[in-house]
C-alpha cells in the first residue's frame, strides 16, 4: 500500500516537543525520519521524568516513535561533514535551534542549499528568524504568557492560568508539517526546494481565533470568563453538579429553551435578561447561579441522561483515564501498542489523520540512543565498518 510520504527522507535535528511532534507526523505519513542526537546524551527529553518505562522516558517515547536515531558530534569537523553528506541525500531537514547556534554551526539555509538545491529546510523557532525577539529562548510557558492566551484562561477573580497542554508547541508542529508537505508539493512541480519558517509565537497568536476578533472589533482585550467557555457565549461551560462537573452548551435561541425545560426552569425563557445569546452572555453570572441551583440536585450521569432526552448538548468532564476508556476513543483506536526492544509492550498515541487510500502507520517504537548510527552511515554515506569504529573511538559518533 502506498504511503503519502513514501521515499521521503527527513533529517531531524529537533528536540523537546514542537519539532519532534512535526517529524512524528511525517513518519506516520511514511517518511523515513533520521533523528540526529548528541553522542552520550541525546535529546534532552530522554532524561525527562518520572515516569519512566523501564529506563526510557515516557515523555521522549511519546514524541519520537517511528524514527531512526543516529549520534553525531557536530562540534567535530568530521561530524559536521557526515551531517552535510546526509543532508545532500535527503529531502527535508527540520530543526528548532536558536539563531545564534544555527549560523555558528553552519546549519542555516544558505549554507545547506548548495549541497542540495531540492532540500526543504524547515526552521521551527520561538519568535521567528528575525525581529527584536529572534535571539530569545522560548518555551510554551513564555509563549502562552506573551501571546495573551493565559490572560483569558482561568476564573475572573483568579490568576491567569496556563493549560497543562503545550498548545503552542502542538500548533507549531502541525504548522511545520503542513508547510513541509506543501513545499514538497511545490517541489514536485518546480524541482526546487525552499525554506519553511514557523514559530511558537505566531502559532499561539493565530490560535487566539475569535478572541482576537473580539479585540479587533472592540479595542478591548476579552476577559477571563471561566468556568464559562467563551466571552461571546451564554449558557456554555462547565457547571457543578451533585458529584462533580458537567459540560453544557445551549447557545442558540432554540437550544436555550430545551435546557430550561430539562432543568424545570421554563420561566427563564421569559426573562428579558436571557432573551438572546448576547443577553445571556451579558448576564452570565446570574444565569449560572440559576442553573447550578438545580444542577446541584442530581449527579453528572443523571443529568447527562436528562439532557440527552431533551436534545441538550452535554457531556461529563472526563479525566484522561476515563477519556481513553470512552467507547468512541476505543473504537477510533487512538491508543496503539507496540513492542519496544528493551521495555516490552508500550502504548502510544495514533496520529488523528485518516487517509482512505494511504493510511498512516506507526513505523516502529521510539529508538534507543544511536540505535541506527552504523546502519545509516554505512547505507547512505558508505562509511566502512573500520571507519565507523574509528569514528566511535574519536567521539564523532
Amino acid at each position: 500500500m502506498v504511503k503519502a510520504l513514501d521515499g521521503c527522507r527527513v533529517v531531524d535535528l529537533t528536540r523537546v516537543l514542537s519539532g519532534p511532534w512535526c517529524t512524528l507526523m511525517l513518519s506516520d505519513l511514511g517518511a523515513e525520519v533520521v533523528k540526529v542526537e548528541e553522542p552520550g546524551r541525546g535529546d534532552i527529553t530522554r532524561q525527562y521524568g518520572p515516569p519512566f518505562v523501564g529506563d526510557e522516558s515516557s515523555y521522549f517515547m511519546t514524541y519520537n516513535r517511528g524514527k531512526k536515531s543516529i549520534t553525531l558530534n557536530l562540534k567535530e569537523p568530521r561530524g559536521k561533514e557526515l551531517l552535510y553528506g546526509l543532508v545532500a541525500k535527503s529531502d527535508v531537514l527540520v530543526h528548532n535551534y536558536r539563531r545564534d547556534w544555527v549560523y555558528r554551526a553552519g546549519l542555516d539555509y544558505d549554507s545547506l542549499v548548495p549541497l542540495n538545491p531540492r532540500l526543504i529546510y524547515c526552521w521551527l523557532s520561538g519568535y521567528g528568524e528575525d525581529g527584536p525577539y529572534a535571539d530569545r529562548g522560548a518555551l510554551d510557558q513564555m509563549i502562552m504568557s506573551l501571546s495573551g492566551s493565559m490572560s483569558v484562561t482561568g476564573e475572573p477573580e483568579g490568576p491567569p492560568i496556563k493549560s497543562s497542554i503545550s498548545y503552542s508547541d502542538f500548533f507549531t508542529g502541525y504548522n511545520a508539517a503542513l508547510g513541509i508537505v506543501s513545499a514538497l508539493r511545490v517541489r514536485d512541480r518546480t524541482g526546487a526546494g525552499q525554506r519553511v519558517s514557523v514559530n511558537l509565537m505566531d502559532s499561539a497568536m493565530a490560535s487566539l481565533g475569535s478572541l482576537a476578533g473580539i479585540y479587533f472589533a472592540t479595542g478591548e482585550p476579552p476577559p477571563r470568563v471561566a468556568p464559562d467557555s467563551h466571552p461571546s457565549l451564554g449558557a456554555s461551560g462547565a457547571y457543578k453538579t451533585a458529584d462533580g462537573y458537567i459540560s453544557i452548551t445551549a447557545v442558540t435561541d432554540r437550544e436555550f429553551p430545551n435546557l430550561c425545560k430539562a432543568l424545570g426552569l421554563e420561566h427563564l425563557t421569559e426573562d428579558p435578561e436571557f432573551a438572546t445569546n448576547p443577553d445571556r452572555a451579558s448576564h452570565r453570572k446570574r444565569l449560572r447561579q440559576a442553573l447550578e441551583s438545580v444542577l446541584a440536585t442530581k449527579t453528572t450521569s443523571e443529568w447527562t441522561r436528562v439532557f440527552g432526552s431533551h436534545g441538550v448538548l452535554s457531556e461529563p468532564i472526563n479525566d484522561i483515564g476515563q477519556a481513553f476508556d470512552h467507547p468512541q476513543v476505543v473504537h477510533s483506536e487512538m491508543r496503539q501498542t507496540m513492542e519496544h526492544p528493551s521495555v516490552g509492550t508500550v502504548s502510544v498515541m495514533r496520529t488523528p489523520i485518516r487517509l482512505s487510500a494511504s493510511p498512516l502507520e506507526i513505523q516502529g517504537p521510539p529508538p534507543r540512543l544511536g540505535e541506527h548510527t552504523r546502519e545509516v552511515l554505512e547505507s547512505y554515506l558508505g562509511v566502512s565498518g573500520e571507519e565507523f569504529d574509528r569514528l566511535r573511538e574519536e567521539g564523532v559518533v
